[in-house]
């Protein structure tokens, strides 16, 4: 009988059997990671093949950290978004929050934004109130006729009342 040294696994093969005084060892081709899903969670060695692992998908209401590197190296990190500085993000994996719409001119808040949702606007209700710049959170209160007064133009969404003596 004759013997022979046993084979090495190349760069790029991990060895999944282990040789015996009867067989050669066995290696495998390294699994790739999708860099666009997944990440190398644990590496490889000598004779273990590398883990993957999905990348963490960010929830409604954040987004992927601005310094994450789709390398395959590490995990996605996110972020969450906040209403009153950087907006809101409605989507997953959002590459940034959105700023809040602002109401119109005529316009207020009917629900204010959220880490996950728009800011949404209803309009001023006539004759008893008034908005007339835009961005406000709430209209304003119609001016009312003083004795005597006479209403010279009547108030909109837009504006206010107008009178005169």
């Amino acid at each position: 009988r004759v013997c022979t040294t046993h084979g090495e696994c190349v760069p790029g093969q991990y060895q999944s059997k282990p040789p015996s005084s009867t067989s050669d060892r066995h290696c495998t081709v390294l699994t790739t990671c999708s860099k666009s899903a997944q990440f190398e969670s644990e590496a490889p060695q000598t004779a273990k093949d590398r883990v993957c692992s999905p990348l963490t998908t960010c929830k409604v209401g954040t987004y992927i950290d601005p310094s994450f590197v789709k390398d395959g190296t590490s995990d996605r990190a996110c972020l969450p978004c906040d209403p009153d500085t950087n907006g809101f993000a409605k989507a997953t994996n959002a590459a940034k929050c959105r700023a809040a719409t602002a109401c119109d001119v005529g316009e207020e808040t009917k629900e204010a934004p959220t880490a996950s949702s728009d800011r949404t606007c209803r309009k001023c209700e006539v004759p008893n109130t008034f908005q007339d710049v835009a961005g406000e959170e709430e209209c304003k209160p119609t001016t009312e006729c003083g004795a005597g007064e006479e209403e010279t133009t009547q108030p909109t969404t837009k504006t206010d009342r107008k009178s005169v003596v």
